[in-house]
């Protein structure tokens, strides 16, 4: 009898482990471009695999997935800032293109069977005559960026259709947040303001403050990807974005209120000022509301509070 119930002890402790186990391999996600801003939120507080293999290299790349077999893939990994797609757009296509390509190959030869979610961008829209701007719009894109992401889509789509899994492709509009490199117009003119506060600079240099964005908070943005992982539709594709339009001579003002400050010397820099800027962009979200229920959350305020902050933090 108690030898009954030492194995019965013993094979429930199996037992719970298998479980645990297989729970585990159910919920393996592998996200490309961890290091990344985005990447970093999405992965904070999450059990993920971090991709961390040059997805130029297609036999690493096959090998890394032979090895990992993960069950959902985020790819988020690419070339970002549009000004450097301007200067090599050879690369950006490279990066952004056949960095795609070969990852959807790789999953493709290691027989991924799991959920496959493209982190695009709007920027694929270009220079859009109604807003606010649909999934069915027009695309239009008028740097090397928004083409390569464009062609990206392209290939996810073929995927989408010839399997052996699915693919959900999101087009995010400007993401900010804590976290985000100063070489992007919001923490760049949060950072700047913190340096004229602290005494660090005599004026700030800006580029065209008339122009108006789409803004979403990083963390709502992150949301919206869980979400899409789990109810995005195979083939579809779903904006995220904040809804509405805000300029940035609006966004630096809040700043300089945030500051304490009353006025702030500017100087114009045209070097800043990126090619074939587009006046106004926002977007519709309404898409992936009524298939997620995911809206955003995080008010404007707080997002440039928490920037401010972390520079603040970061400027001594």
């Amino acid at each position: 009898m108690i030898l009954q119930d030492s194995l019965g002890k013993e094979n429930k402790k199996r037992h719970d482990a298998l479980d645990l186990f297989e729970k585990a391999m159910k919920n393996t996600i592998l996200v490309t471009g961890s290091s990344g801003f985005v990447g970093a939120h999405f992965c904070q507080g999450q059990e993920v695999i971090r991709f961390e293999t040059d997805l130029l290299d297609r036999q690493a790349t096959l090998n890394f997935c032979k090895e990992i077999r993960p069950t959902c893939v985020i790819h988020l990994a690419g070339q970002s800032f549009v000004p450097d797609s301007l200067d090599d757009p050879r690369r950006t296509y490279q990066i952004n293109f056949w960095g795609t390509y070969n990852l959807l190959e790789a999953l493709k030869l290691s027989e991924f069977k799991g959920r496959f979610l493209y982190i695009g961008s709007s920027h694929v829209y270009g220079s859009v005559k109604k807003l606010p701007i649909l999934e069915e719009s027009s695309l239009l894109p008028n740097t090397p960026y928004g083409a390569s992401k464009m062609a990206a889509e392209g290939v996810c789509c073929q995927f989408s259709q010839t399997g052996p899994f699915e693919v959900i492709i999101a087009r995010p509009f400007n993401q900010i947040g804590p976290g985000q490199s100063s070489r992007f117009a919001i923490s760049s003119f949060a950072k700047q303001v913190v340096e004229y506060k602290k005494k660090k600079r005599s004026s700030l240099s800006l580029g065209n403050l008339d122009v108006k964005r789409d803004l979403t908070d990083v963390r709502d943005a992150v949301v919206a990807y869980r979400l899409l992982l789990e109810k995005g539709k195979n083939g579809e594709i779903y904006n995220v974005c904040s809804g509405r339009e805000i300029s940035l001579k609006e966004v630096l003002d809040a700043l300089i209120v945030r500051a304490g400050l009353s006025e702030v010397p500017i100087e114009k820099s045209e070097n800043i000022s990126r090619r074939r800027e587009i006046k106004n962009f926002y977007g519709s979200y309404e898409k992936l509301q009524s298939q997620t229920k995911w809206k955003p959350k995080i008010p404007l305020e707080q997002t440039l509070n928490d920037l401010y902050e972390e520079w603040e933090a970061k400027i001594i």
